[in-house]
């Protein structure tokens, strides 16, 4: 659906300079109302409906060519973009949005379902998409809007994308389209926006790469950053095996040994890494008194030879030894 008036691309692109905004400048009372009303004044339609008594929040859109770039700090709130939004300013374009705070946020679209985003991951979608985010944390996020007249050479490799594609932190496009964002904004602070007239094409060649990723890669990066979560809060149980994380994921058993093969890892030694990684950072901290047996135990190993042998392997020197050096 579009609105009668200009699209909100057309809008943001029309800026020329970066433009920034905060709710600091108003009385508490009149903060949401500010809020909405200046995204409403550059084109981008959405309904924040804050947690608390007190709102707050601030912005800086920094145009880059037609490439439009911005980060966001606001108080915990729900965003919505609803069919009501969308048909009173459409975007013809992608919407990259990246979760920059530690504190995850709950992202729900038609395509991608709800998720969880954790800091770095990012949705790659339309803005003619409705959506959701909740954070009862305080927001921080980056938005990148690339324009679909920069797409047209690859028009033909973008369909995957109109729904939305979910991008885990780890993932390596994940990394390298962050860093190419990074960079982006940094400099479109410092020179003139026809400077950058190369921009927008440069981010489209980026994601015509992800729409060309098999959905299998990007099902398989989802799903494993899930198992991974959930062997780390189980670290601590002794019971922690693969069918029990299998079965919690709702994956097969072959499916969960598969993404481990998949990422030139198992399932064992990952457990182990991140069980020996909690074991040396409580005994460097001089405060931790536990007994090395006891912290041992509590970490799933069931033999304290074990827990010896693979520790010296990993750290190259003795549990007791890393607990004397913090003492000293």
């Amino acid at each position: 659906m579009h609105g009668n008036g200009p699209t909100g691309m057309q809008h943001m692109s029309g800026l020329g300079v970066p433009f920034r905004f905060s709710t600091a400048d108003f009385v508490p009372a009149k903060r949401l109302d500010r809020w909405h009303a200046t995204l409403e004044s550059i084109g981008f339609f959405t309904s924040f409906c804050g947690y608390g008594s007190a709102f707050d929040a601030d912005f800086c859109l920094r145009p880059a060519g037609s490439l439009v770039m911005g980060e966001f700090h606001t108080a915990p709130a729900k965003v919505l973009r609803t069919a009501r939004e969308i048909a009173q300013c459409s975007n013809d374009g992608f919407l990259i949005y990246q979760q920059r705070g530690a504190a995850g946020s709950l992202f729900r679209n038609r395509a991608i379902g709800e998720v969880m985003l954790s800091a770095g991951d990012i949705v790659v979608t339309t803005p003619n998409e409705a959506f959701a985010n909740c954070n009862e944390n305080p927001f921080h996020h980056f938005v990148a809007v690339v324009p679909r007249s920069a797409m047209d050479f690859a028009s033909h490799r973008l369909g995957p994308l109109d729904g939305g594609v979910h991008l885990r932190a780890g993932m390596p496009m994940t990394r390298l389209l962050s860093a190419f964002l990074a960079e982006a904004y940094d400099a479109a602070g410092e020179f003139p926006a026809q400077a950058f007239a190369g921009v927008a094409e440069a981010a489209a060649g980026l994601l015509a790469s992800v729409a060309g990723m098999a959905d299998e890669e990007l099902a398989a990066g989802g799903l494993l950053a899930l198992v991974q979560r959930r062997i780390r809060q189980r670290l601590r149980d002794p019971l922690l095996t693969p069918a029990r994380i299998a079965a919690e994921c709702g994956i097969s058993l072959r499916r969960l040994h598969g993404l481990f093969v998949g990422s030139g890892d198992t399932f064992g030694s990952f457990v182990r890494r991140r069980r020996l990684a909690l074991a040396h950072a409580a005994l460097d901290d001089a405060r931790n008194r536990q007994s090395i047996s006891d912290l041992a135990i509590g970490l799933g190993f069931n033999s304290l030879a074990t827990f010896y042998r693979v520790y010296h392997a990993a750290y190259g020197e003795a549990p007791g030894e890393t607990r004397a050096a913090a003492a000293a």
